[in-house]
């Protein structure tokens, strides 16, 4: 039994430094696209850790981009290096890395960063070392994980969202959404003019200052219709239970001619 024992620890402890080697390798040694699949595989692992569940995305191909350290003086290098808190940790002057950034669909949500998530990697042993987020969070990367990756995700906060009874097509508006997520609503002023020559205006006011409550405007754009009448499209940002207080109105004027 004990030559048996020994023979599973030999097995195992070789299987380790199998595992190690694929890990730790020198991504220089690849040809592009191969170290192009070999970062993306790296940067996934790392941007699938459990704590980061709520900021996954998926959407179109990872970027990829080639990096090197500042050359800095010894003195200021040294307290980087030995800095284990710090994502430079280990690292030396002109050292070369990647940094892989994941996208994310703009159109229906908005982060403070231009995508979901971006993993920072050696050239010299393909190790990830930092993962920044699009909220603006960087968080260090140590073999392979993320900092306490084994904590519970957070759950997903979702916010209410009450309309006016005024916004057009509310019923097939969201109810609730997450912090970031974008609502679109369009706002259509309809001009009729009758042959006694007074002008009907039939449109909605929204005044964003005064009639939006926990949301940011992303975009109000105005586009022309037929017959001098418009359509306006706001997009909004949720940040929290959000208000948002439409109201309609309707105009008769004489023409001015």
């Amino acid at each position: 039994m004990k030559i048996k024992r020994n023979i599973l620890l030999i097995l195992f402890v070789i299987f380790s430094n199998m595992t190690n080697n694929i890990s730790a390798q020198d991504l220089s040694k690849l040809s592009e696209s191969e170290r192009n699949k070999k970062l993306i595989e790296i940067a996934k692992a790392v941007y699938q850790a459990p704590r980061l569940r709520n900021f996954y995305r998926e959407y179109g191909n990872p970027i990829i981009t080639e990096m090197r350290t500042k050359t800095l003086p010894a003195e200021d290098r040294k307290k980087i290096a030995e800095n284990s808190k710090d994502i430079w940790y280990g690292s030396s002057n002109n050292q070369k890395f990647y940094i892989v950034y994941f996208k994310y669909d703009m159109n229906k949500e908005r982060f403070d960063e231009g995508y979901a998530a971006k993993v920072y990697i050696w050239e010299n042993t393909g190790s990830a070392f930092a993962i920044g987020l699009g909220n603006m969070t960087m968080l260090p990367v140590r073999n392979g994980k993320v900092s306490d990756h084994d904590k519970a995700a957070t759950p997903v906060k979702y916010y209410t969202i009450t309309y006016s009874k005024d916004v057009p097509n509310a019923t097939s508006l969201p109810k609730t959404a997450k912090y970031g997520d974008i609502v679109t609503i369009s706002l259509k002023t309809i001009i009729s003019v009758a042959y006694d020559g007074w002008t009907r205006e039939d449109g909605y006011n929204f005044d964003p200052k005064s009639d939006l409550t926990n949301g940011v405007i992303l975009s109000d754009l105005t586009k022309s219709l037929q017959n001098q009448s418009y359509e306006r499209i706001v997009q909004l940002k949720v940040t929290g239970d959000m208000k948002v207080n439409v109201s309609r109105y309707q105009e008769e004027y004489e023409a001015p001619y």
